[in-house]
Parts: structure tokens; C-alpha cells; sequence
């Protein structure tokens, strides 16, 4: 009995795992796979300094000879750098491309967080499972046993099956609210994306050096997401946009404050309080309002202070580098132009991140 009981058992276990690991839908934290998968590149694995990032990196490709010209002083060989930064990755696929290294390479700069929109990584029917299933994958109680992971998460209905490039898709159907609920499950997808990065380069003894996202907050939204919005409120604004206009703008300090309370996530409020604030060179709380704005702009064509808040704080947990070059470019807010165009600072202050990664690579290399 006994026996027939323990073959009962043990068949239905195996039938268990064969509907988890054949029929079901292969089921994870990420709503999305690569098919096929990213290679890995032998310059990567050979480099020791290995930079990654989105449009940001592949910018910063003009300063590589300068930086490595600082950090091989007094080395009988050069250091090998490489950049493997793409135009349009993600975080998602920075990952990925770690991942695939046999061999990391012991520093790593990142430089993105600019196009974190430009590739969905969900379909808008898997919003609420993204959040379900990042919730369970922050506990981690899966590391132990990895093979049972799939019993907890849920399935998504149509998960993204990515390709070796990234492809360009347009969120201009989404409604504000949807919009909304797509960028805070984005930001929690990079946050976890964040935290397997690290994971992925401590466990190979490497140093992650951080560049926080340089972000034109005096460039004005795109699309403000009126959620909420009333005819009445729009009119005031635009009386408000016109006293800032005429210099009137102790007018506008008045009332901006509290129309933010009635719609805190309006980019254009924050815009328009932020202006007002430089016109009296208030820049500290330009800075803040400007910065807000960026935040609530639903036109989701630039980096976003949540993602450096991100890698700020796990970066520093952690005791890898940061360097904060949105901070550092914005502490000259007032003093002119601050970038080159609506992404890219100027010239001066990516000389000074070079001196400044000079510094910590070496000081990474024991150098």
C-alpha cells in the first residue's frame, strides 16, 4: 500500500513539473525573453574597463581615447577599454549582454537611462502581473531553490519576445492613466533589472561605476498627461503662462503651489512653476520643480530622475561608485547653456567625467 501510495506520489510529481517545465507557459519575473538570445562579445570579455549604456554611451565613444590615455599613465600597456553601448538599449538588454560574459570585466561604467521607453518590455495587458510578479521576485525566496521559482509567478498573458536589436514602439495610443501605470512598472522593472546587475558583477569580483542620466530639465515637456484636467483649471494656466511671459512672476509663485495639489502629476504645472522660479534665480527650487516636470512628462522621450533615484541608492548601498552628472551639470543651472541639444551636455562637463572616471578606475584597479 504503502508503495502504491509513494509511485502515486512520485507520478505525480513528475507530472507537475512536466506541465511546469513543458506545457505552461515558461512563466518568470520578467515579462519578456530574447530570442534568440544576445551573443556575448569577445572585445567585451577581453576589455577591462567595459562601458555599457544606451545613445548616452555610445556619445561618450568620442572621449574613450582621452580616458584611456589618463588612466594607462605610467603603465608599461594601455588598459583595454570597450564600449558596448547601443543606441535604444534599455536596461533589459544591458543585462542581458552581462549576463551572456563568461568573463566580466573587473570595472564596468554605466552610462543610459535615457531610452528606457524606447522598447516596450510588457504588453499594456500584463501591467498588473508585472507588479504581482516583481512584488514576490524583491523577496527572493526562490534563490535557494531556482527550479520551483515557476510554481509562484504568475503567467503573462502575452509576453514580449525580443530580438537581438531593439525596435522603436510608439506609446501614443495609451491614455494618461494607462500611461501612468506603464512608466511606475517600468521604473520597477529597472529597479530589479538593477539589482541582477550588481548581482551579476559582484559575484565576479567587478566594480559597477554609475553615471546618473544628464537630463535637459529646461527643455519643456512633450505631453503632459492631463489627467484630471478641467477647461476652468486649463484657462487659469494659461493666465498664469502669461504672467510668467510679463514678468508677473510673484503672481504665479502664489498660485502654482496649490494647483499642484489638486494635480500633482501634471507636468505643466511643474513646468511653469519651475520657470517662475529661475526668472527670480531661485535655481535650487528651479531645480526642483524642472525635475518634476521631467518626471510626469508622458511623452517619454528622455531620462527621468526615478531612474537615477534608482541607481543612486542601490549603487551607493552597495558600495560601488556613482558619479552624479545630473547633479554635478545642474549645479551651474543659470550660468547659461547647460547641453548641446535636447540629450547630449556640453563639451566642458564630459571632460570633467572623464577626469572623474579616470579617478575611480584607477582607484578600482588599485592603479
Amino acid at each position: 500500500m504503502k508503495r502504491k501510495i509513494f509511485l502515486l506520489l512520485a507520478f505525480s510529481l513528475v507530472a507537475l513539473l512536466g506541465y511546469i517545465y513543458g506545457v505552461r507557459p515558461k512563466v518568470g519575473p520578467f515579462p519578456y525573453s530574447f530570442s534568440p538570445p544576445l551573443a556575448p562579445s569577445p572585445l567585451a570579455q577581453e576589455a577591462q574597463v567595459l562601458i555599457v549604456g544606451d545613445r548616452l554611451g555610445g556619445w561618450f565613444n568620442r572621449h574613450v581615447d582621452s580616458l584611456r590615455e589618463k588612466v594607462s599613465e605610467g603603465l608599461a600597456q594601455e588598459l583595454k577599454i570597450y564600449n558596448w553601448s547601443a543606441r535604444g538599449e534599455g536596461l533589459h538588454r544591458t543585462l542581458e549582454k552581462i549576463r551572456s560574459l563568461e568573463d566580466i570585466p573587473p570595472v564596468v561604467i554605466y552610462h543610459g537611462g535615457s531610452e528606457e521607453f524606447y522598447e516596450r518590455r510588457f504588453a499594456p495587458e500584463d501591467v498588473q502581473t508585472v507588479g504581482v510578479n516583481l512584488s514576490r521576485f524583491k523577496e527572493r525566496p526562490f534563490s535557494s531553490f531556482p527550479l520551483l521559482a515557476p510554481l509562484f509567478y504568475s503567467s503573462y498573458a502575452k509576453g514580449q519576445v525580443l530580438g537581438s536589436a531593439p525596435i522603436a514602439e510608439s506609446l501614443e495610443e495609451m491614455g494618461g492613466v494607462d500611461k501612468f501605470h506603464h512608466m511606475e512598472q517600468t521604473y520597477a522593472l529597472f529597479s530589479a533589472e538593477w539589482s541582477l546587475i550588481l548581482d551579476t558583477l559582484e559575484a565576479q569580483g567587478s566594480r559597477m561605476i554609475a553615471v546618473t542620466t544628464p537630463i535637459n530639465i529646461l527643455r519643456e515637456y512633450r505631453l503632459p498627461c492631463p489627467v484630471g484636467l478641467t477647461q476652468e483649471l486649463e484657462g487659469g494656466l494659461d493666465s498664469i503662462e502669461e504672467d510668467i511671459k510679463g514678468g508677473r512672476t510673484k503672481i504665479a509663485l502664489e498660485k502654482l503651489p496649490n494647483l499642484i495639489t489638486l494635480l500633482p502629476t501634471y507636468a505643466r504645472l511643474h513646468y511653469l512653476l519651475g520657470r517662475a522660479h529661475l526668472i527670480q534665480e531661485q535655481y535650487a527650487l528651479a531645480r526642483e520643480s524642472l525635475d518634476k516636470a521631467a518626471i510626469f512628462d508622458c511623452g517619454l522621450w528622455r531620462g527621468s530622475q526615478v531612474f537615477n533615484s534608482i541607481i543612486r541608492k542601490e549603487t551607493l548601498e552597495r558600495n560601488h561608485y556613482l558619479i552624479d552628472f545630473h547633479g554635478d551639470i545642474h549645479k551651474f543651472l543659470g550660468r547659461g547653456p547647460l547641453f548641446e541639444d535636447d540629450i547630449y551636455p556640453r563639451e566642458e562637463f564630459y571632460r570633467a567625467l572623464v577626469e572623474a572616471l579616470a579617478t575611480l578606475v584607477r582607484s578600482s584597479l588599485n592603479l
